[in-house]
């Protein structure tokens, strides 16, 4: 069941639960994406690649970088994608942090990966945490 936001765009509730991510975290990769929707990663290269056609997200990354590796492409929530996702999930909505604009600037570095990796193990403290509701995470920052 998914639910409609405005400009005939409608998320699933796994799809709005991957995009909070992306709003909490600020950038999500493919499988970051992936691992905090319960969504399959070929799914998800394609539903973000369509959310970033329809400017509910942008992206940084997917940049050579030294030693012939390429960064990982990240997405992030733009302003009008922040409203999306804030409508579409109703009175949830309004707990929603207030959209903050991207630095201009921001662009892959060693500080980046650090920074990935980071979320990575919040993601899966996220996870674990669902699969124990005698827990909870009480404050992550």
């Amino acid at each position: 069941m998914g639910r409609t936001a405005g400009h005939g765009i409608a998320f699933s509730e796994r799809a709005l639960v991957g995009l909070t991510a992306i709003h909490r975290y600020r950038y999500l990769s493919v499988a970051q994406f992936s691992e905090a929707a319960g969504l399959k990663p070929s799914f998800v290269r394609e539903l973000l690649r369509d959310l970033e056609r329809r400017s509910v997200l942008g992206s940084i990354g997917n940049v050579g970088l030294p030693g012939g590796s390429k960064a990982p492409k990240l997405y992030y929530l733009t302003e009008s994608g922040h409203r999306l996702v804030s409508e579409a999930l109703g009175p949830a909505g309004a707990t929603l942090r207030p959209w903050r604009k991207p630095h201009k600037g921001t662009r892959w570095s060693p500080i980046m990966g650090h920074r990935m990796a980071t979320v990575d193990l919040l993601l899966a403290l996220q996870n674990a945490l669902a699969a124990r509701p005698d827990y909870r995470l009480i404050r992550d920052f």
